[in-house]
């Protein structure tokens, strides 16, 4: 499904989405959890976390299961983009997709840099 079908159903509330703050996003990115950074690519290229993998919000749909997102549907993953409302609405589609354990960092990049935490947290 692309995003238009995601949000055709004027039933389906839109699940609510965790948001986690910085310190935990650098503990989970620590651990190994899968960041998906939902800025373009212009965006991406011109900051980012080098743990993240870039996927466009307008991109995530099902065909990516199995190339960049986890097969696996319990696989935890953190969403980041600018600000913090694209990666909000790609947690919902995640969601919706079936994963189960979405989370989206509050306050995106803008925030990230703002607080001048690292752009490669694993060693």
């Amino acid at each position: 499904k692309h995003l238009p079908e995601l949000f055709s159903d004027p039933g389906r509330e839109p699940e609510a989405v965790a948001t986690i703050d910085g310190d935990t996003a650098t503990r989970l990115i620590g651990e190994g959890v899968l960041l998906l950074d939902v800025r373009t690519p212009p965006e991406f290229d011109a900051a980012h976390i080098a743990e993240a993998d870039n996927l466009p919000l307008q991109q995530i749909a099902a065909e990516h299961i199995g190339k960049i997102l986890p097969e696996d549907k319990s696989t935890p993953i953190v969403t980041i983009c600018g600000v913090g409302k694209r990666s909000y609405a790609a947690a919902q589609i995640l969601n919706q997709l079936g994963y189960e354990h979405v989370m989206s960092v509050d306050g995106g990049m803008q925030l990230w840099l703002g607080e001048g935490r690292p752009l490669k947290i694993r060693r």
